[in-house]
């Protein structure tokens, strides 16, 4: 069983990591700044995290991994890689807008972007099975996972600062349409798909643009 206490300290530790990740880079925050935060001693730190590098993995590692979550719901039944893709877009982006201090800190310090990580697995299934249907057409499978990993990666951030919601709903749909194009998807085809992964991931029930 673990143990509450322990529990309270390393919460308390992420939640001072996020804060402070969200206002300056992570290799600006010093670990003395992080457990005064927090309030923990600085000794409790190394109780849980190995560095200062390990510390901010396992920070993006909560994010993603409650998105990832959303993502694998959304697309539970969903067939078509080129529609998986949109709607994990949209997803990330309605993640971004509701909850912009964790979208700051993911998009500024995501150590988990290499392709080997088990948290992007869906995301480079849904490319792989893409390229292997010819649905999408890149010259490679690696120049296809570098640009949508970037791309996304720069339009959490632009959206984790905008706070008019009919500007990011835009900004959404006309990146997820670059992004599906540069996969290799027509223009019109393209739009069809982010129009509608737009509409199932970004109604106004669900899209909400956090208080600045």
């Amino acid at each position: 069983m673990s143990d509450p206490r322990r529990q309270r300290t390393r919460q308390a530790l992420l939640d001072a990591g996020l804060a402070l990740f969200a206002e300056l880079p992570v290799d600006a925050v010093a670990i003395d700044e992080i457990t005064a935060k927090a309030g923990v001693g600085k000794g409790s730190f190394y109780n849980h995290f190995e560095s200062r590098e390990a510390f901010a993995t396992a920070i993006v590692e909560d994010i993603r991994r409650d998105i990832e979550a959303q993502i694998i719901a959304a697309n539970r039944d969903v067939a078509d890689p080129a529609m998986r893709v949109a709607r994990a877009i949209m997803l990330y982006a309605n993640y971004a807008m509701r909850m912009p201090q964790q979208a700051l800190v993911m998009g500024k310090a995501d150590l988990t972007q290499r392709f080997d990580h088990e948290l992007n697995d869906n995301m480079v299934a849904d490319i792989e099975q893409g390229m292997a249907e010819k649905i999408f057409k890149v010259g490679s499978i690696e120049a296809g996972k570098l640009f949508l990993f970037g791309g996304v990666g720069m339009l959490v951030l632009r959206l984790a600062r905008e706070k008019d919601s009919d500007l990011s709903r835009e900004i959404c749909l006309e990146m997820c349409t670059l992004f599906l194009c540069c996969l290799g998807i027509a223009r019109d085809a393209a739009i069809k798909l982010a129009k509608a992964a737009r509409k199932s991931q970004l109604s106004p029930r669900k899209f909400v643009t956090a208080t600045h």
